[in-house]
């Protein structure tokens, strides 16, 4: 694969990203740190998230002053698949501060999170052929503070 055929996977990381910013809920679990984020107020500008609650590579959480939800969005085990296709995973990874995963909500604020973000991405179109598909979900533990998940969609495209 050259470098030009790797774009196409930059911008399954952006359009992956808008996706997340373009829902208002998720948005509110991402941005608010109380356990009724549903009932916040709106946000006028989600986009100011990306790189403070959204990044587009893997984050390890240090010492935040507004502990809460994290999401991360990179690709991994991209390779041509007989001269023609190229396959690989997209990843998505949230997780939260172990004070942040009570909610209002009868579900922890990852799990919330996760069902959003499987949501948007089951339906989501551009991305290769067919679009994502669901690949697997695993634990995910960043550090003794912070847990989550992480969720891989499956990706086809032309090599």
């Amino acid at each position: 694969m050259d470098i030009a055929r790797l774009e196409e996977i930059i911008g399954y990381k952006k359009r992956i990203i808008e996706l997340i910013l373009s829902d208002p809920d998720l948005c509110k679990a991402l941005y608010y740190g109380e356990n009724d984020f549903l009932d916040q107020p709106e946000l006028s500008d989600s986009a100011a998230m990306l790189y403070n609650k959204v990044f587009p590579y893997p984050f390890v959480p240090g010492t935040e002053t507004s502990p809460g939800l994290f999401l991360t969005v990179s690709a991994g085990d991209f390779a041509k698949v007989n001269e023609i296709y190229k396959s690989g995973v997209m990843i998505v990874r949230l997780f939260a501060h172990q004070d942040s995963q009570e909610t209002a909500y009868g579900v922890t604020r990852t799990d919330y999170a996760m069902s959003k973000v499987d949501g948007l991405l089951r339906q989501a179109k551009g991305f290769g052929l067919g679009g994502l598909k669901f690949r697997e979900l695993n634990p995910l533990a960043v550090n003794e503070k912070y847990q989550g998940v992480n969720l891989q969609y499956q990706c086809v495209d032309f090599g």
